[in-house]
């Protein structure tokens, strides 16, 4: 157990008003033109080390580029609070390629989140990128109407924060992060499905854990 494996309801209430300060950065606007790559990330543990992987892919689902990253980690898992324990990692390897991606997929949630800001949303804000959140895993909200024989909404109330998608038998839980619609959140995911940036991104970075340096 390490030193920031507890937190008094004090500590967690500074760190939702931080969540909700930069909430209100979000665009829910599609802020870009072409898509010529999309990027995945994910992180894999050891200890107190994150492996990060981040799989490069073209509209071709041609892998194109698979960078990894090796840093310490210290702060634990909590529910709603994943981007505290997973942006460094996360930030030094995507900032360090911003360049040769246009979106970025991000495993955890979007604005489908308590407090409307899931990791992928945290990590667009402070990239200025366009991210899409992609979770395994309900956080947050409800199951809504079926709007295609595979793929549902994700409501609060009167608004859809996202999409339940069901894919060969996996269910995929997304919302938009930052500087994306709704609609192209949707489009764009169903568009690389067939390649899932994130399920590259989740294997490269256990290849890369067990000390075998992915490789195209």
């Amino acid at each position: 157990m390490h030193k920031y494996s507890k937190f008094d309801k004090e500590t967690i209430n500074k760190l939702k008003e931080f969540q909700i300060k930069l909430s209100k950065k979000i665009l829910l606007e599609d802020c870009f033109d072409k898509i010529n790559t999309v990027a995945g990330v994910d992180i894999a543990y050891k200890n107190n080390k994150a492996f990060a992987s981040l799989v490069i892919i073209d509209t071709n689902l041609r892998i194109k580029a698979i960078h990894t990253l090796e840093t310490k980690v210290y702060f634990p898992y909590i529910p709603g609070f994943l981007a505290f324990r997973e942006l460094k990692p996360i930030v030094l390897l995507a900032k360090r390629f911003i360049n040769e991606y246009d979106i970025l997929f991000v495993n955890g949630h979007g604005i489908a989140h308590p407090r409307r800001f899931g990791i992928a949303s945290h990590v667009g804000v402070l990239l200025k990128k366009p991210t899409i959140g992609v979770a395994k895993n309900l956080l947050f909200g409800n199951i809504g109407k079926k709007i295609y024989e595979n793929i549902f909404e994700i409501i609060y109330g009167n608004n859809v924060l996202g999409y339940l998608v069901n894919v060969n038998k996996k269910k995929f839980y997304i919302s938009p992060g930052n500087r994306i619609s709704l609609k192209s959140c949707l489009s764009v995911f169903l568009k690389f499905v067939k390649k899932n940036p994130i399920e590259l991104a989740h294997v490269y970075a256990n290849m890369f854990k067990n000390g075998i340096k992915p490789f195209i």
